[in-house]
């Protein structure tokens, strides 16, 4: 490229244009999301990016580690937590614009076993909660202390009277998904994880379904935070989209009607 009679090499001249700010590059909406959705991420910025707009950046994790990333600084637009509990504690820091908090699903917790222990397991066919973590070396579950899969896990097993016996043996995972691979990796011979997590994979088998009385509703809240951006609002509305409520049923979440 010739410019007043100098050449410029093309990469030069935009590289130029956009340190002096001639060029606007659209900053990427940025979600933070629960580490239960990490299945699901890809085809969500798929589907997001076939429309016009800007790009869409994903970071995954326990809700409770992410609430508190964004707490002291972290540049996310949207927070999606895996229960209601992590979105009111930065609403009450005046970090979420509560006008926009959305319950879009929900998800049902279950006991899981890895290959090692398949036949031992299924073989015994326990009849009751009792039977299931009555011989076990290793539990593995979400950290309690802010991983919502753990804590929703620790409520069902106090519930059923037996979180004095199990806790001595559980092996706390940073989020959900680590706790799935405890158990697949043969590391744990239980765990407690969420259906979705399982999805179609052969690796684990499921040993039982704990029925959702025996603790909080499983409720995924989304909201934008304090960080403005042009494409939050459109981002929410696309959560609860009748294209999307189709495509998180299809995943195995719970849509609410």
């Amino acid at each position: 490229m010739v410019y007043n009679g100098m050449r410029y090499h093309p990469l030069y001249v935009v590289a130029l244009l956009l340190s002096s700010g001639s060029v606007a590059v659209a900053e990427p909406l940025t979600v933070y999301a629960p580490a239960s959705i990490a299945g699901i991420v890809k085809t969500i910025e798929y589907n997001w990016l076939v429309k016009p707009g800007p790009g869409i950046r994903f970071i995954t994790g326990s809700s409770g580690a992410l609430a508190r990333q964004i707490e002291y600084g972290a540049p996310a637009h949207v927070f999606i937590s895996a229960n209601p509990d992590w979105v009111e504690y930065l609403q009450s820091r005046k970090l979420i614009n509560r006008h926009t908090k959305t319950a879009f699903m929900g998800n049902v917790l279950i006991v899981i076993t890895g290959e090692r222990a398949r036949d031992e397991f299924l073989a015994k066919q326990p009849k009751s909660f009792e039977d299931v973590f009555r011989n076990f070396d290793r539990l593995a579950l979400g950290d309690p202390r802010h991983v919502p899969a753990g804590i929703y896990a620790k409520q069902a097993l106090k519930k059923l009277r037996l979180w004095k016996t199990v806790k001595k043996r559980t092996a706390k995972a940073s989020d959900v998904r680590k706790a799935f691979l405890m158990v697949e990796r043969g590391v744990a011979d239980l765990g407690i994880v969420y259906r979705t997590d399982v999805g179609k994979r052969g690796t684990v088998a499921i040993v039982a379904e704990i029925p959702a009385a025996l603790h909080e509703p499983i409720r995924y809240v989304a909201a934008g935070t304090n960080r403005k951006h042009p494409d939050t609002a459109r981002f929410l509305d696309y959560l609860i989209s009748p294209g999307t409520r189709k495509f998180l049923s299809d995943a195995g979440f719970v849509v609410p009607e």
